[in-house]
Order: structure tokens, then C-alpha cells, then sequence
């Protein structure tokens, strides 16, 4: 249960503001240290080092005018889109369309903060997707009013037709990501029917939906959507609150049950199990909706003792683990995410029912044994 923590907000706080830069998260008032991410060859390290180098070259910071005011973002272009590109940038004379990541910031941070902390431009490299870094206009939270009145919304919806007249994207493949403040626009943003008809998929990172958006959600068509969520996520709590945000199973439900779907063996989703290893290391778990065929695919990377942090970004030092919790490494966000968009472009058809246990994207090892059935 989420309490409006007090102490713990304050110590939070103050670990900020004595220069730690990688916290992107906004508590929504609701620990274990983070584990090491894992060895690398130094051939493979120097392969991630060339990718990492090549990625940072493709960085601009750039701005835009919606409603009078001046709106930045951060932009990532892959390599390969500049050499089929003879204009250099901006040219559209070629026919290869390009896929769209959107990714959102946290409260506390910025468009490179996100960009640094999720490392989610060595993919778009591997993969050839641009990928966008919006800065929220609020220098503490983005604009998330309990009604759907949000400057924001026409910020996103003014940068994608941008995108779409300057750069060669594909309108059928622009996807959406957040994490914490950023993941909790996600779900408005899913709930407004404009954004939800331009981009094709959803992957919130550490959110759970609010309860006014979900009576007021004004979406008629399937949505997409990837939850991200630890179970021993602090701030942003597995359980929610008990009033204004709600859990992730009653999140997951709303979704499977907006897209016509069933929820896997009920909509109850246990956050603990007593028959994980007794260790401090952190499990996943990959959870879908059992119904393949009667809308968009709802899904949710569960992470068994995960805390308020992105899987597979590099751990946060010791001091912001002990608020935020463990990081998950076996699993990258980034790579489940782009498996889930490729499965998922605006107006696919619902793919067919798939054995939790067997996606790749999860890799091929045993799954952790739990204690309920989803």
C-alpha cells in the first residue's frame, strides 16, 4: 500500500539534491540493493562499446512551437537511416519507412536523462528505429490532471505529425514508452483518442492506471498494451493506493477487459511467492491475455522483486537502491518491449495465443515456479 511516505520522501529528496542524476521515477506515495548487471566477453563488451559510440552520433536536441509555446525533445536517428538517406537528414526521397519509439521521462529528469538511463538507442541502432525523447514542461511531474484536460497530449500528438513530415516514419509503427511519471502519461495518453489512433503500442515502465481515467476513457478501439512492473516497487506500488491509482492486476485487468480479452485464470495476480529461491536476485515473469483473438494484445513483464527501476538499465548506485529497489537484468525492458510493438503495429490483427513459458523474448530457461496459476 502506497502511504504518503513521509520520511522516506524526504530522505529521496535530499539524495537528489546532494547530485545523484539518474533518478527519472515520481512517486505516487506508497528494497533490497540492485544486482549487478551481467558479464560480458570483451569481444562482446567491445561490440556494445562500438554500438554505444555509434549511437551517441546520431543525437540532436531539437524544438518545435505548439500553442505558442516552445517544446523540446531529444532525437535519435540510426545509422542506417543516413546512409539510404542521399539528402542527408530530412530527405524523404527513399522508400524505406522507419519505426518510432517515443520515450518518456520521470519526474526529477529530462529527455537525455531517459535517453542515458534506459540505453534504449543501442537497440534503435541494432534494429534501425528512431527513437524520441520528449522534455516534460513542468520542471517536477508532467501535466497529469485527474481530468483529460492536458497540454501535454497536444504536445505528443503536434510531435509525432512533426516527425512524420521531417523524417521518413512509419505511421503504422510509432510506439509509445514511459517510466514512472512518464509510463503514468502512457495511460492517459492510451485513454485519449487521438494518441491512441497514432500510436500503435503501449509499454508503461513502473505505472498503474488512475481510476478517474479509467471511468473517463474515452477510447473505443483496442489498445495495445505492455505493462512493466516489480513487485517490490515502493513508490509506485504494486498495490496501489486504495484510492486514486490502482493495482497491477486491477491496471491489467482494465486493459484485457477494455479489449474484450479475459484476464489468465482470473484477474487476481499474487505479488509474492514462497517458492522462489531464497536469494535477493530478482525473477521474471511474462503474463498475457488468454483470449488471442478477441482484441490487442495486453500484456505484463512481472518482475519478482523488482523495484521502482527500469530492467536491464545499469544499476542505480548504492544510495538510490536503497529507495528504488532491485534492478532486473536477465530480461532487458527494451528487448521485450520491441519484441511486443514488432508483434503489434496500428491495426494488426490480434495474434494467436502463445505459451507464456516459450517467448523468446524471455529467453529459453525454466520459468520461475509460483504459487498461483497466472
Amino acid at each position: 500500500m502506497r502511504s504518503r511516505f513521509g520520511l522516506r520522501k524526504t530522505l529521496l529528496v535530499l539524495v537528489l539534491a546532494l547530485g545523484s542524476t539518474s533518478f527519472n521515477g515520481q512517486p505516487h506515495a506508497c528494497t533490497a540493493l540492485a544486482k549487478p548487471p551481467a558479464s560480458t566477453t570483451k569481444s562482446g563488451a567491445d561490440t556494445e562499446a562500438k554500438i554505444e559510440q555509434s549511437a551517441q552520433s546520431g543525437v540532436t536536441t531539437e524544438v518545435i512551437e505548439v500553442d505558442g509555446q516552445q517544446r523540446s525533445f531529444v532525437l535519435f536517428r540510426p545509422k542506417s537511416l543516413a546512409s539510404v538517406t542521399p539528402g542527408g537528414w530530412g530527405d524523404r526521397s527513399h522508400s524505406r519507412l522507419y519505426p518510432l519509439v517515443l520515450v518518456f521521462h520521470g519526474s526529477y529528469a529530462s529527455g537525455r536523462k531517459i535517453m542515458s538511463y534506459t540505453g534504449m538507442n543501442a537497440l534503435a541502432e541494432r534494429e534501425s528505429f528512431l527513437v524520441a525523447y520528449p522534455d516534460m514542461q513542468y520542471v517536477r511531474n508532467w501535466n497529469l490532471p485527474r481530468d483529460f484536460h492536458n497540454r501535454d497530449i497536444s504536445f505528443v500528438s503536434a510531435l509525432i505529425q512533426h516527425l512524420r513530415q521531417t523524417e521518413p516514419i512509419d505511421p503504422l509503427r510509432i510506439y509509445a514508452t514511459g517510466y514512472s511519471a512518464g509510463a503514468d502519461f502512457l495511460q492517459l495518453a492510451a485513454c485519449n483518442p487521438v494518441l491512441s489512433s497514432e500510436i500503435a503500442a503501449f509499454a508503461p515502465v513502473c505505472s498503474n492506471l488512475d481510476r478517474a481515467w479509467a471511468d473517463q476513457c474515452q477510447t473505443k478501439h483496442s489498445i495495445a498494451m505492455l505493462l512493466v512492473n516489480g513487485t517490490d516497487d515502493q513508490l509506485n506500488c504494486w498495490d496501489g493506493d486504495g484510492k486514486r491509482w490502482m493495482s497491477v492486476p486491477e491496471t491489467f485487468a482494465f486493459w484485457a477487459h477494455h479489449n474484450g480479452s479475459q484476464v489468465p485464470d482470473g484477474s487476481e495476480m499474487a505479488s509474492t511467492t514462497s517458492k522462489l529461491p531464497g536469494d535477493n536476485h530478482t525473477r521474471a515473469e511474462f503474463v498475457k491475455t488468454t483470449n488471442g483473438t478477441a482484441g490487442a494484445e495486453v500484456a505484463l513483464l512481472k518482475i519478482y522483486r523488482g523495484g521502482h527501476t527500469w530492467p536491464g538499465a545499469h544499476p542505480q548506485n548504492w544510495l538510490m537502491s536503497m529507495f528504488l529497489g532491485s534492478t532486473h537484468q536477465t530480461d532487458p525492458a527494451n528487448k521485450v518491449m520491441w519484441a511486443f510493438f514488432q508483434r503489434n503495429p496500428l491495426g494488426a490483427e490480434p495474434s494467436p495465443l502463445q505459451d507464456v513459458e516459450h517467448f523468446p523474448e524471455l529467453g529459453q530457461r525454466p520459468q520461475p515456479v509460483v504459487d498461483h496459476q497466472l
